[in-house]
């Protein structure tokens, strides 16, 4: 990150969004809708990091497992690929929570099908 991104996101406050939906809804969508939508993200990142209000973006895989519990005693879950669950997530500069939800509102994806975004703002460590 330059010296003039770390200017700009300090006057501003950063927010966490998390892209989610279903390995099921991605399977429905067509080679056509899922190659478009591929197209129409990355041009989406690409704009949105070159103007500075995003900063990461990055696919998950469908695939992980859950940890809960406590010193000794912990339980795993493979994460159930057919729920919902986070398929990518960004690190957004924005000046409120308004910004980041409008930000998220933008994104591509909701061009032609249905997603869920979660927008978090992260706290100041000071």
């Amino acid at each position: 990150m330059s010296a003039n991104s770390n200017e700009q996101t300090d006057a501003m406050n950063n927010f966490l969004l998390l892209i989610k939906t279903s390995k099921s809804h991605v399977k429905s969508l067509s080679p056509r809708q899922l190659g478009e939508q591929v197209i129409a993200l990355r041009n989406f990142i690409e704009s949105q990091m070159s103007e500075g209000r995003l900063m990461i973006a990055y696919p998950l895989e469908m695939a992980g497992v859950i940890v809960s519990g406590s010193k000794g005693n912990f339980t795993e879950i493979r994460i159930d690929s057919e729920a919902e669950l986070i398929s990518a997530f960004y690190l957004v500069g924005a000046e409120s929570l308004d910004a980041a939800v409008s930000f998220a509102k933008s994104d591509p994806r909701f061009d032609d099908s249905l997603w869920n975004v979660e927008v978090r703002p992260i706290l100041k460590a000071d």
